[in-house]
């Protein structure tokens, strides 16, 4: 049954991912019900987790699971995001939890739902766990503090859109709904951590599949991208 699913695997992931974990993300994916239902598959070693969400794809959906992970103070340290050929979603994330001996992980399909239903506003959410943040306030960097571009030469089939910025509460939140908001589908996504620093690596294209080309559309991209590091 399993190898039947093969097809759907694109080789970036295949590549990244260990045959166990492959193994345990085709089962998970064959029991999706629908578009609203989603999997989690959690891997807890001594100093993190590695959180890992299965889904189908969606306008927004890899903001939507950043901002529910910043509501619950689950930091993320790493992530990589791949869509399966299918539809599939396959996010894996490597997260701090908020405290020791954390458990409900569980919680996040149900705010999932929630989300999507409307039944909760994740952008308020937002600005509440801001708001109840303990310890110092966030910082919010400066323009030469934060380095951003557009690449559309080390990708055939892909606009690279590469941001390098301090982190906060939020952030891949809101530079992934900037991105999404311009109709631009994040087909995979790398982010890592050094220090206070973090990287950023969107592969996106546009609502026809295409790379983004227009010279005034990816300086508005930019813009929004800046906006996006800003906002307190």
């Amino acid at each position: 049954l399993l190898s039947g699913r093969l097809w759907v695997l694109p080789q970036a992931y295949v590549l990244s991912s260990d045959i166990s974990d492959i193994k345990r993300h085709i089962s998970l994916s064959l029991t999706l019900s629908g578009m609203d239902d989603m999997r989690i598959d959690t891997v807890h070693r001594k100093n993190h987790t590695t959180l890992t969400i299965i889904t189908r794809d969606r306008p927004g959906l890899f903001a939507l699971l950043a901002g529910i992970l910043a509501t619950n103070r689950i930091e993320i340290t790493s992530a990589n995001i791949f869509t399966w050929y299918d539809g599939t979603v396959v996010d894996t994330f490597r997260v701090v939890p908020p405290w020791k001996d954390y458990n409900a992980w569980h919680t996040i399909e149900n705010q999932f739902r929630d989300f999507l239903s409307g039944k909760s506003d994740l952008n308020s959410r937002l600005m509440k766990t801001r708001a109840l943040k303990t310890g110092e306030p966030d910082t919010i960097p400066s323009r030469e503090e934060s380095v951003m571009s557009i690449d559309n030469t080390s990708s055939d089939f892909f606009t690279i859109i590469d941001v390098r910025t301090q982190k906060r509460i939020g952030l891949v939140h809101d530079i992934s709904k900037k991105i999404s908001d311009f109709g631009y589908n994040i087909h995979r996504a790398f982010l890592s951590r050094s220090s206070d620093l973090f990287s950023l690596v969107y592969y996106v294209v546009d609502t026809g599949g295409e790379k983004i080309t227009d010279e005034g559309r990816k300086k508005e991209l930019l813009r929004a991208v800046e906006e996006a590091i800003m906002m307190p």
